[in-house]
């Protein structure tokens, strides 16, 4: 009786493992959106629709929340690569119209800015996204690229900070570097200290707001702010900081999550698109959602 009772169990158990395993063959599949599965950042980088977010309530540093998004320079498109995959919205491919784009690679312990021929792959359709995956060459060596409309030259980038997740690891070993109030990070190029750090500020509404601070020894700049932090009272994540544009001076790139499941946003930050004034100015965005 125990020998039947386990011959049962064991049929019993290949049965249901059959039955499971013809109702996923018959689920039907769904475009992969571009951010979001292979294509370009995995969703781990995106919080959950449902994500908790807390109001900021430091003191205030700041009083003049005026940043500036537009930048001094033309505007970029950029579009991050993440494990060799990545893509450009239907809308972004006039700005391909030559078929390459200039890439950030990490190659060894180089950094580079090249100039690099493109394949636009079939559009792609989700609900929300229209894109093209892109495919070059040694694409597992690059960190991003950008849309090449002459105002950025190919050559060796120094390269201050690259957020570890960039490595090729493992997904579930991923490493997100977040930025939390208080927070200060020096970095040396040149002859001149920066510090990013993050602070505290009033809103317009007279509410407290994560601020995103640049500082030199002789300036001072905030060039983002947050009214609500993520679930890990974070305002967003610094992914790569150095000198992209060739003058000595800090650019940055940092990452914030959007309310309400909106996805991740990439900001680039260069020195040669900052009004005057300022230290830095938004040269290009990459959206995780809305891809058109």
């Amino acid at each position: 009786m125990v020998r039947l009772s386990i011959y049962a169990l064991v049929f019993v158990l290949t049965l249901s493992a059959g039955l499971i395993a013809v109702w996923l063959s018959a689920v039907p599949s769904q475009p992969m959106s571009p951010f979001e599965f292979g294509v370009g950042p995995i969703n781990t980088t995106s919080p959950p629709k449902n994500v908790i977010r807390t109001l900021v309530t430091q003191s205030p540093e700041f009083t003049d929340l005026d940043v500036d998004e537009d930048g001094s320079g033309p505007q970029l498109v950029l579009s991050p690569v993440f494990k060799g995959e990545s893509a450009i919205c239907r809308s972004e491919k006039p700005s391909f119209s030559k078929r390459s784009a200039l890439v950030l690679f990490k190659r060894g312990e180089k950094f580079s800015l090249e100039r690099t021929p493109l394949t636009l792959r079939e559009l792609r359709k989700t609900e929300t996204s229209a894109f093209y995956p892109i495919k070059f060459k040694d694409s597992t060596d690059a960190l991003f690229l950008l849309s090449d409309n002459g105002s950025l030259r190919p050559g060796a980038v120094q390269t201050l900070y690259l957020q570890p997740w960039n490595s090729d690891v493992p997904d579930d070993e991923l490493f997100f570097d977040g930025l939390r109030i208080g927070d200060s990070r020096s970095y040396w190029l040149g002859d001149k200290n920066y510090t990013v750090r993050v602070s505290a500020g009033p809103s317009s509404t007279n509410h407290s707001v994560a601020e995103l601070i640049l500082e030199t020894p002789n300036q001072k700049q905030m060039f983002w702010y947050e009214e609500t932090l993520d679930k890990e009272n974070e305002i967003g994540e610094l992914e790569w900081i150095g000198d992209l544009d060739g003058d000595d001076r800090l650019d940055l790139l940092f990452r914030y999550f959007e309310l309400n499941g909106g996805g991740s946003v990439d900001v680039l930050l260069l020195s040669t698109h900052a009004v005057k004034g300022n230290l830095i100015g938004p040269a290009a965005f990459s959206f995780a959602r809305g891809c058109r």
